[in-house]
């Protein structure tokens, strides 16, 4: 009874802690967005653009946004979106860190059209890893208990 009503203190406390903290972080690391420079994008092309985050902030995600074309259809199409390492524009590996966004697109319609790449990024102060777990045991370090004592043998039936 008293490691639930210590777990339940403790699930509280986190419950206070973490809305704090989000707000705590929010004020010192932000979420916030960059845009690449405007490419125009000749009829028939294939345009591509890159941005990067602030230092070593991470990117969370990106995309593009493009002009309207009076044409039909009035579209450009996203052949490659991807998070990219560096400034080289190399596809972030699995397993590693993204610092920016890259977009391939294809213009398919007959005018050129502008294009331009967004990445959404986040301050990498604000991934520090947190362990936490409710369910480890409050009080000195945790021994594993003693193995139970055999049990006699079963006697034998006539």
């Amino acid at each position: 009874m008293r490691l639930v009503l210590v777990m339940l203190l403790v699930l509280g406390a986190v419950v206070v802690w973490l809305p704090a903290q989000a707000v705590a972080w929010a004020a010192t690391c932000p979420v916030y967005v960059r845009y690449s420079d405007v490419v125009s994008v000749p009829a028939g092309a294939v345009g591509e653009v890159q941005v990067l985050c602030d230092g070593s902030d991470i990117a969370t995600g990106g995309g593009d946004s493009t002009s309207e074309s009076a044409g039909t259809p009035p579209a450009m199409w996203v052949s490659d979106s991807f998070s990219i390492v560096d400034s080289t524009g190399d596809e972030t590996p699995d397993g590693a860190t993204p610092h920016g966004w890259r977009v391939l697109t294809y213009n398919g319609t007959a005018d050129a059209l502008n294009l331009q790449g967004t990445v959404v990024c986040a301050c990498a102060a604000a991934f520090v890893p947190v362990v936490m777990n409710p369910c480890a045991p409050v009080g000195p370090p945790y021994a594993a208990p003693a193995p139970a004592p055999a049990l006699p043998p079963l006697p034998k039936l006539p």
